[in-house]
């Protein structure tokens, strides 16, 4: 679990400025019930399209995003892996990654503190209403990751988070 310090550890995400304070190790948390709940929202992170029809970015974007319902996320984009979730607006033309943006993450914040939730996969098309992004969950993959990842120190800290780079 990556519950942070106390049991009043602050799970969010980041508003503008995440980048300025994600700088250092970024963590990921083994896999619990309930996980993604504590996140309502999360931060992407991406160098993809400004737009369906866009320039790739100058500079490194960011967007705060709802992770969505499982349910819901279906409902839009059809079958879901166990290992993905959904992030996005859902009705509305609003921030989403696009393309260019595959591979870089989705994060939350504990105690300021980046800890990668997930890694953009694929959606329908970019910031279009009713879908959503899709992400891979990094928790579902972190025996993979340590098991390939072995020039990074593979310290856990007291509430089991990874520490990935």
């Amino acid at each position: 679990m990556c519950a942070g310090r106390g049991a009043g550890a602050r799970h969010r995400a980041a508003g503008p400025g995440a980048v300025g304070r994600a700088a250092g190790p970024w963590r990921a948390c083994r896999r619990t019930e309930g996980y993604l709940e504590r996140f309502p929202q999360g931060v992407l992170f991406g160098w993809g399209r400004v737009g369906p029809r866009g320039w790739p970015a100058l500079r490194l974007q960011e967007a705060s995003l709802p992770i969505t319902s499982r349910e819901r996320c279906e409902q839009a984009v059809q079958r879901v892996a166990r290992t993905a979730f959904c992030a996005g607006f859902g009705e509305a033309y609003r921030a989403d990654a696009c393309e260019g943006d595959s591979g870089g993450p989705l994060a939350g914040f504990v105690d300021d503190r980046p800890v990668v939730l997930g890694v953009v996969s694929w959606g329908h098309a970019c910031a279009r209403p009713f879908t959503f992004g899709v992400y891979t969950r990094v928790d579902s993959y972190l025996p993979w990751i340590r098991s390939h990842v072995t020039q990074v120190p593979q310290k856990a800290g007291m509430d089991g988070a990874t520490r990935l780079v």
